[in-house]
């Protein structure tokens, strides 16, 4: 960790990577991923991944990538001013 920096900091991949390292060491076929605030972020890019792992997902108080350009916008700037 002392030696992280901005381009070699854990991404959401890396950590879902983890995940499946560690699911494939206990010889887990077929997960329920539960997940809440970044959690849940990471319990998304598992099913988005590896969905053949997946039985069901529970994402609690997460999101997507809310930045994303190929989604509507959530919220516009007329809608401030009204």
């Amino acid at each position: 960790m002392a030696s992280w920096t901005k381009k070699t900091a854990f991404t959401l991949e890396n950590i879902t990577r983890d995940v499946m390292a560690i699911m494939d060491h206990l010889k887990l076929k077929k997960v329920h991923v539960i997940g809440a605030f970044m959690v849940g972020m990471i319990a998304q890019r598992i099913v988005i991944d590896f969905p053949q792992v997946v039985n069901s997902l529970t994402s609690i108080m997460s999101t997507g990538y809310f930045f994303d350009p190929q989604l509507v916008s959530v919220l516009k700037t007329n809608d401030i001013r009204k």
